[in-house]
């Protein structure tokens, strides 16, 4: 019984490692970002974002349909080039130009990013925080 039980166990943990991967690959090739059942978890790297959000911490994003219209005062996650190629930078939505780029910034920074972002380099809105 005790080996049924473990070989059940291995089987129902497989299956649930195949959807979880099927989604990330689906997710992928249709909205170009990477997710699980379009959710993701961010690991927080800096102090950008405290006191709301500390280093260290864990948040969760949500793929943002490119057709969403995206609301200053919230935080999203944003692709850029970085030193290690490219990264994603978590941070609030402070103004949307008039030719249509968005200004991020950190909540602990002093200044905005340096980069406009164009809109096809956002991709999750960051809802637990």
């Amino acid at each position: 019984m005790k080996d049924k039980t473990i070989k059940m166990f291995w089987n129902v943990l497989t299956a649930i490692a195949v959807v979880v991967l099927m989604s990330m690959v689906i997710s992928k090739t249709v909205t170009g970002w990477s997710s699980v059942f379009s959710y993701r978890l961010f690991y927080i790297m800096s102090e950008s974002m405290e006191p709301v959000i500390a280093e260290n911490g864990i948040v969760v994003g949500k793929t943002v349909p490119k057709d969403e219209k995206l609301k200053v005062g919230s935080v999203y996650a944003y692709k850029r080039d970085g030193i290690l190629g490219q990264e994603m930078v978590i941070h609030r939505l402070i103004a949307i130009t008039e030719d249509g780029r968005y200004q991020f910034k950190g909540d602990n920074n002093e200044l905005p990013d340096e980069v406009l972002v164009e809109r096809e380099d956002i991709g999750y809105k960051v809802i637990v925080y």
